[in-house]
Order: structure tokens, then sequence, then C-alpha cells
């Protein structure tokens, strides 16, 4: 693990010795590095419900990253103001290999420079355009395959048109909206209509899909175009998390914690400032058994990783919860 940027403090540290903590992802900023060979960079804001509130910024590359979602909420490691996401409490993930501060978080929302965007406002108008089918297909003579979309494309003023969007590639925080049905919003050069450019961060800032998969035929496509030269490695395959058994009447408690009490808890978590020392006591008030409350919100982070439905009714409840005096 690489050194965080904080003076002498590691990035090892913050997260062997920094208090565990609620947050929630509140920005997501993706930028590349410049060279023979560009890196992605991700950058989050995330909201760290420690005793006094605070917004911390941080560079981490999280494995896998398809449940990437903005406003999720995950586990963090907090240090002296500095935070890092625990990811492997969260979803048993990877927690990454580059750690860094950032000197400002960034802003609430999603901002993606990797995508060609600006270009396409300067020169588009926006308009928004449905999936009518999601294929993939061979390239490089069958040694790569590329993401297809076809697209019914309706600009504001004109008729609607069809188009093939070929090379397609998904942002990770974008995987759940790769669905035949689901509308998107686009930038459409208005000298060329077949060039068509994709909106994935307001796509995803209109519908974040917290807890929802990665769309399956996401896990099909191995080499992706992007674009830009040969074909480069774009997509995440399927991992193998396991997935919670669906229980007919509702969801199998967490050592002893309901679905209602994790939300309840979380939220006053989150909304009363509750110190991290005092979270099982605090849970203790709303019916959890004593030392039980760290393991059980482990175990319901994780069940909502596989399960999209429990993340989306998670979503609503936990805002009217927090919301709730």
């Amino acid at each position: 693990m690489g050194l965080f940027g904080f003076g002498k403090v590691k990035g090892e540290q913050v997260f062997a010795r920094g208090e565990r903590a609620n947050g929630r992802i509140a920005g997501i900023e993706v930028t590349e590095t410049r060279g023979e060979h560009n890196v992605r960079v991700d950058e989050y804001a995330v909201e760290v419900a420690a005793a006094s509130v605070f917004t911390a910024g941080v560079n981490q590359r999280l494995r896998p990253d398809d449940a990437i979602r903005l406003g999720m909420p995950v586990v963090v490691r907090h240090l002296d103001g500095n935070a890092v996401i625990d990811w492997p409490a969260t979803c048993d993930g990877d927690p990454g290999i580059v750690w860094a501060a950032t000197k400002k978080p960034p802003a609430p929302g999603i901002v993606d420079n990797t995508l060609g965007l600006d270009k396409a406002r300067r020169k588009g108008t926006r308009a928004s355009a449905s999936i009518d089918r999601a294929s993939v297909e061979n390239a490089l003579f069958g040694m790569a395959q590329m993401l297809q979309l076809d697209l019914t494309v309706r600009p504001e003023g004109l008729e609607a048109y069809l188009v093939e969007v070929k090379k397609v590639k998904v942002p990770h925080y974008a995987t759940h909206l790769c669905l035949e049905g689901t509308v998107l919003p686009v930038w459409v050069n208005p000298d060329r209509l077949d060039r068509v450019t994709i909106d994935w961060p307001v796509a995803a800032m209109t519908d974040p899909g917290i807890g929802r998969p990665l769309a399956e035929i996401l896990a099909e496509v191995g080499n992706v175009f992007s674009g830009k030269g040969p074909a480069t490695s774009a997509m995440t395959v399927a991992d193998d998390r396991p997935i919670a058994a669906d229980v007919s009447g509702g969801h199998v408690p967490i050592d002893g914690v309901s679905f209602d009490m994790w939300v309840a808890v979380g939220a006053g978590l989150a909304r009363d400032r509750v110190a991290p020392g005092d979270y099982d006591s605090y849970a203790q008030q709303h019916g959890v058994r004593p030392g039980a409350w760290a393991g059980a919100e482990s175990g319901w982070q994780r069940r909502m990783m596989t399960d999209w439905r429990l993340g989306a009714a998670y979503g609503e409840a936990f805002e009217a919860a927090r919301k709730r005096r």
C-alpha cells in the first residue's frame, strides 16, 4: 500500500489504527494520467459520520469497482481528519493499492474527465436515448470484443431516429445502467446525427443504483475498445461474491439485527453524530444485543452489494429515517 501523502502518516496506519465509522460516497471524480499508458485515477468525497461529521477526499482504487455507486453507504477508517474506504468491510473487496489524500474533496455528484464530454457539450445538443439492444460483438478478427448499443435517439424538436453506438465504454459507477429499456441522457452533434455521446455521469447521478449489480451483459465483455487505439480492458468480470438467498416475506436477520433495525441504527448514527466508540451502546437502544452491531452491520453491507432490490429499499428507507426525529 502506498503513502497517503499526509506527512508521515501512512495509509496502512490509517487503515490499521483508524476508528471505524459509517460513511457515504458523496462525490466521484475520474481523471487519467497522461503518458504512454494512461492510468485511471479515482477520487472520492466521503462523508464520515464521526463524533464531528466531516467530508474527506481520498484517491483510492477499489476492486471490484462495479459495485461503486454515488451515495452508497460505506465503512470507513478515519484518523486525525484523514479517511479511507474500508472496502473489505463494505463488500469483501480489495482495499486497493493507491491511497492518497486530495487537497480538497471532489464536489458532490460525479465528474468524469475521461469520456470526452467537454467536446460533446460544446459541439452538441442535449437529447435522450433509450437502449433498444445491448450486444457483445467480435473485433480484431475475433481476438477482442466490444460492447455495442442500439439506441433510439430523441433530440428536442426533431424526429426520433435509430443509431448504433460501437466501442462503448461504461464507467464503473454506471454499470447498472446498461440494460435494454434504460433511457440515457446523450449529446448529439447536429451536423452528424450519428455522433452520439452518452452522458454517463448525469445518468448515474439521476439513477445512482445503490446496491444494484452491474448489468449482466457487461460480465460477458473481456477486452473492450475505448475508442482510442487498441482494445483495452475496461469492464469488470463478475466476481464470486456469495449471493444471499431470497427469503419469502422479507430478509433474514443477521446476528439478530433485522432490516428495520439496521436502517434505524445506521440512520441514527449519522443523524445524531454518534461517536464510533458509542456505536454499540447506541444500537442496543434499538434492540441490538450487546456486541452484535459491528458484525451485523458488515453482514448487511455485504448482502446489499449482491442484491440490488435490497440496496434500493435501503436507500429509500435510510433517507426517510435520517430525516425523521
